[in-house]
């Protein structure tokens, strides 16, 4: 499935994490209109931090200092222990973003406003959220969501998780420019200190300055996007300005034309500690006609079901209108699709032969463009009639072809990924909203026609899935606004599936021929070909989590290499091989959620481990490793992704950490990229906050690439068809249980998209290996969790597919004596097949 905005490389804004302070992820459309054309909205535009109101009067609740503080921490305390100690606090804060381009600027101006008071009052307006609390009753509403509002009851005691437990109120705000107001932070964490130095470097005294009069300190804290700074009242400590870090966003926009400056900074325009705060300041007044609920209701095709069909409008290519009017009394397939959509390209094929099946019958199936017309929008990749119908002239596809030219699809289908079906009855009810390429569609939609046909209903399933997700999610809620961490809640109130083994079934296509059994590997796992200088010398199996087994290519144990003691709490459950200049081999060996990377080399000594003191200062756990010479100086780093906001880290050879990127959190995956001239190779990386973030050697962000709607879980890269740059494959997540794999290449482009037997694996195996078994090119292949394999082009064509019978623990491919070979890692073994 992809998104409208697919296949486009965007920039954006982004932080390490909330307390850090540094800069917030922004929404993809801000980051786009950075370089794609800018506004000029909000006061002044000289590019100078937002505009000061007068300073505060009468401040209360902080005696003045005995004398001046000479240390940047102790000042931080003092700002920490002010807002702690507040009984009260109010101010009308605002935060503004300055980019200018000589030719062009983008000014704009943000409400960043708190007012608080102990122990449960609290109202913030922050971009286009409003939170209000009045002692006993919590309210909030997104401008951009009209037709409902959160209202339950408050806590005794406000607490950040209980304020932004909604996640889809909390969206709007952390996808700001300026992320979070950082008053709130102190005035609510309970150790605002650490969350304002984070990682950073130690902060240092500038040279103290005035905001309208008012004597401040300047404390400079410096972290890998560059510096930030608090301007703090010299008298009651009060943050009176906070100057984002630009020296990243710089470097990124820059790269792409020509920038005079950049500037970010938040005001805190009239704000005082301990003032009476009237009782008509907290209330909150709901949107016109919406609907009070305990948690804002997310956009989900699915709220579609059981209800008439919204009031669409699409032409046809004589310019004939197509409306729900138009239908009645017919069963409507509408099937909305891209022309650079290639999901797209596998179900219209398959809609056809459906299509072909009731031409003249009361069922109706219609192909909605999405693409805006041709000329209709600036900067957007318009389609003219005449490019539609030849798309399906070469597809040779007969379906009647229809036109979405107001582009209404996402506003009233909530939802903006493609390929997307909604089937319509006669009565005008929708009765199901399918997002996402249906491999079975040929089978599957002729069946539910033929239900509705009869006068049966087809939507109840699918809505009941969803109303177990609706209690699923408000659990979830609950336990942020308890305190619990969002992924611990999130695994707390999921229920995943488990994979039944399939019953062992033979290739269809392929050809296997038995070569080998092993069975003196102890608890195989994954499986790494290991090369020499003359080619592929030997297999590494992980055995028992602690060491490698080494296999010669027939199949014999050659030795046992234990990399980690019996008693040790550290496993290994992933390999990653490399070689430096002088055709030395090393490997890396580690497992997902534990705390140390581990370096081996040739001799199959342990080189080092990193971090070395990870065992007695925990992080949040490493995900991914990648071992690779990105800078080309002929010496592989090991680049360490991590969960959490530890970011992405890069560790030379003789072990020193070199490199450092902190503006990523939740890194759960590393796939190396092509070449590039200019910046040499690069690194994808999955992260939390959406899109790829592409890094450099050094670790430096070069773009992101948004591939889809929804994050990947896991990417890999291999060159499967001999080209320069590498072919990309990755998992999604599109439901509890079900996997995606989707093909997509470095601009982000989806070309395929493969759906994976639904459950999750129950042990640790490499979801995604690329290796030749048939023809000239590289598969994909991909282990299911039911025990079966998956064989696919780089086309994403289903080349072949079986069933081992064994849940699978690894696989591998080798060529031997001249034929591909496939590894197959099981509980019982590691067995080896010739394809033929």
């Amino acid at each position: 499935m992809i998104n409208r905005n697919s296949g486009r490389t965007v920039l954006s804004i982004s932080r390490a994490a909330r307390g850090a302070w540094v800069l917030a992820a922004t929404a993809w459309a801000f980051a786009a209109t950075l370089l794609v054309g800018c506004g000029q909205g909000g006061p002044g535009g000289s590019g100078s931090p937002a505009g000061n109101g007068d300073p505060a009067k009468g401040i209360k609740g902080a005696a003045p200092p005995t004398a001046e503080l000479t240390s940047a921490e102790k000042v931080l305390e003092a700002m920490a222990a002010a807002y702690r100690q507040a009984k009260s606090y109010r101010d009308n804060a605002v935060v503004r973003f300055v980019l200018d381009m000589g030719d062009r600027k983008d000014d704009r101006t943000e409400k960043f406003a708190v007012r608080f008071e102990r122990p449960n009052k609290l109202h913030v307006e922050a971009y286009a959220a409003t939170i209000a609390v009045d002692g006993r009753t919590y309210r909030a509403k997104r401008d951009d969501v009209p037709d409902q509002y959160i209202e339950k009851d408050a806590p005794p005691a406000l607490s950040w998780p209980f304020v932004f437990a909604d996640q889809y109120l909390a969206q709007v705000v952390r996808q700001g420019f300026g992320g979070d107001p950082p008053q709130l932070t102190l005035l609510l964490e309970e150790d605002a200190l650490k969350a304002i130095l984070g990682d950073a470097d130690k902060p240092s005294l500038a040279e103290p300055g005035e905001i309208e009069g008012r004597p401040c300190y300047r404390v400079k804290v410096q972290r890998p996007e560059g510096t930030s700074v608090f301007w703090i009242d010299k008298q009651s400590y009060l943050l009176r300005r906070f100057e984002y870090p630009i020296d990243e966003l710089y470097q990124m926009v820059s790269r792409q034309e020509p920038v005079k400056s950049v500037s970010m900074a938040a005001d805190f325009l009239k704000a005082e500690f301990d003032a009476a705060i009237p009782a008509e300041q907290w209330a909150f007044q709901p949107p016109a006609g919406a609907q009070a609920r305990r948690f804002l209701l997310p956009p989900d095709p699915a709220q579609l079901l059981n209800r008439p069909a919204p009031a669409f409008e699409f032409v046809d290519l004589k310019g004939n209108k197509v409306a729900p009017q138009t239908l009645a009394g017919k069963i409507a397939v509408l099937e909305f699709w891209g022309v650079r959509c290639g999901p797209c390209r596998q179900v219209l094929p398959l809609l056809e032969k459906v299509h072909q099946g009731y031409v003249g019958s009361n069922v109706v199936i219609l192909a909605v463009n999405v693409d805006p017309p041709a000329g209709a929008e600036a900067g957007a990749a318009g389609v003219s009639d005449d490019e539609a119908a030849d798309f399906f002239r070469k597809l040779n596809l007969t379906m009647p072809i229809l036109r979405d030219p107001s582009q209404q699809m996402q506003r009233l289908f909530l939802t903006d990924g493609i390929p997307c079906k909604v089937i319509i009855d006669s009565r005008g009810i929708v009765q199901e909203v399918e997002v996402g390429p249906n491999p079975d569609l040929a089978t599957d939609l002729p069946a539910k026609l033929e239900k509705l046909r009869a006068g049966e209903d087809i939507f109840r399933e699918h809505l009941q899935r969803y109303e177990k997700q609706l209690k699923q999610y408000e659990r979830m809620i609950d336990l942020v606004a308890q305190g619990m961490p969002l992924n611990q809640a999130v695994d707390e109130v999921r229920e995943v599936p488990r994979a039944t083994v399939a019953n062992r079934s033979e290739p269809k296509r392929l050809r296997l021929k038995p070569l080998w059994k092993n069975t003196d590997v102890k608890d195989p796992g994954n499986v790494l070909v290991l090369f020499g200088r003359g080619g592929a010398a030997s297999l590494a199996v992980i055995e028992s989590a602690k060491g490698v087994a080494e296999l010669s290519l027939d199949g014999r144990l050659i030795e046992r290499h234990r990399l980690l003691p019996d008693d040790s709490e550290e496993v290994i459950t992933a390999l990653r091989i490399s070689s430096d200049r002088n055709g030395r081999r090393w490997l890396a060996a580690f497992a997902p959620t534990h705390q140390r990377a581990h370096l081996v080399d040739d001799q199959w000594k342990l080189a080092w481990s990193f971090p070395a003191d990870a065992l007695e200062n925990r992080h949040s756990g490493i995900a991914d490793v990648q071992l690779v010479d990105l800078d080309g100086d002929g010496a592989p780093e090991m680049y360490v992704g991590y969960f959490g906001v530890v970011g992405v880290h890069a560790v030379s050879l003789d072990g020193r950490r070199t490199a450092v990127q902190r503006q990523i959190a939740n890194v759960t995956r590393l796939a190396v990229g092509g070449f590039d001239p200019q910046i040499g190779g690069v690194l994808y990386c999955t992260n939390s906050g959406g899109p790829l973030v592409v890094l450099d050697a050094k670790l430096e962000r070069v773009g992101e690439v948004a591939v889809g709607e929804l994050g990947f879980v896991q990417i890999a890269s291999a060159d499967l068809t001999g080209n320069p740059q590498p072919q990309f494959c990755g998992l999604i997540v599109p439901q509890l249980g079900k996997t995606a794999a989707i093909g997509f290449d470095a601009a982000g482009q989806e070309l395929w998209q493969y759906l994976l037997p639904e459950g999750v694996h129950e042990r640790p195996v490499e979801q995604i290996v690329a290796g030749r078994l048939a023809g000239n090119t590289g598969q994909w292949i991909l282990p299911g969790c039911d025990g079966s394999i998956h064989i696919l082009s780089p086309k994403g064509e289903l080349i072949d597919r079986f069933n081992y019978g064994q849940l699978l623990t690894g696989l591998a491919v080798v060529e031997h004596q001249g034929r591909p070979v496939l590894v197959v890692a099981t509980g019982e073994g590691i067995e080896a097949w010739a394809v033929e």
